[in-house]
């Protein structure tokens, strides 16, 4: 997590390709819990299915 320049925080997940911001810290992580949880989500559904 950094301070934005504009204000706020940036967040990025080191593991997926998932980044996001808030105004405070809490806020940030909230979204990027959000964030990795919706990325995961996308990704279950490309996974082919078992015949």
């Amino acid at each position: 997590m950094e301070p934005a320049e504009e204000g706020g925080f940036i967040v990025k997940c080191l593991e997926l390709p998932v980044a996001t911001q808030g105004e405070t810290r809490e806020e940030a992580l909230k979204n990027i819990k959000e964030a990795i949880e919706g990325y995961l989500e996308v990704e279950e559904k490309l996974l082919p299915t078992r015949a």
